[in-house]
């Protein structure tokens, strides 16, 4: 082990017992530190700490740099952070993600959950609508054929659905929707949230996203 990986394992283990160790309400800690000194490897350390003593304990790790340049920095956010959580809160956090998105232009994270919700709502309603006779008519290659190529076209126009959905859904602020997180689950399988990279964002993605962190701290700690 190199001296940078065990200086970083005993940073991850005074975080540990300061921060983390017993820790009875929602805490924001910072590392920080010039770059190559060992934040990330710290919090690797950190991570492997939490999951061998925290039983059923939550850890997403997001990393900030890595969705800048697509303008995604803070839907992404909650992206990430919903794909750790259950199915209702993960679509909560789905939806944050959308009223989030910085750049129009850039593609939805919908995930597999959302397209495959997509293509079972539309299976249902064609057995549903349409006569069973006239579907036993058909080859049954066809029709795999045929659903075959419908989910590719909701693969192909996945995002312009997903604005079709939500248009149709009441509207909320993503502030409103966090507010209706389910978080009795918390208290049994604490959530740990890890932010890499601020360091190498520019200041205004780093403002963008170090304000939804206050927001979604005060939110949690409110409940």
């Amino acid at each position: 082990m190199t001296t940078k990986n065990i200086i970083s394992r005993s940073n991850a283990q005074s975080i540990f017992e300061m921060h983390v160790k017993g820790a009875s309400n929602n805490t924001i800690t910072s590392i920080q530190g010039e770059f190559g000194v060992g934040k990330s490897t710290t919090k690797r350390y950190l991570i492997e700490r939490i999951k061998s003593d925290i039983n059923k304990s939550i850890c997403v790790e997001y990393n900030a740099l890595q969705y800048e340049e697509s303008g995604q920095i803070t839907s992404q956010f909650y992206t990430e952070i919903g794909t750790k959580l259950t199915y209702c809160n993960r679509l909560k956090l789905y939806a944050c993600a959308i009223l989030k998105k910085e750049n129009l232009n850039a593609p939805y994270v919908t995930g597999n959950l959302g397209i495959i919700g997509i293509f079972s709502a539309i299976i249902a309603l064609i057995l549903y609508y349409v006569n069973k006779t006239i579907l036993e008519q058909f080859n049954t290659n066809y029709l795999l054929l045929g659903l075959l190529f419908l989910a590719l076209l909701i693969f192909a126009f996945r995002n312009e659905l997903v604005e079709i959905f939500s248009s149709l859904l009441p509207r909320k602020t993503h502030v409103q929707i966090l507010r209706n997180l389910d978080t009795r689950k918390f208290k049994n399988t604490p959530l740990f949230i890890f932010v890499d990279e601020l360091d190498r964002i520019d200041a205004k993605s780093l403002q963008l996203l170090l304000n939804e962190i206050l927001i979604l701290h005060e939110i949690l700690d409110s409940i």
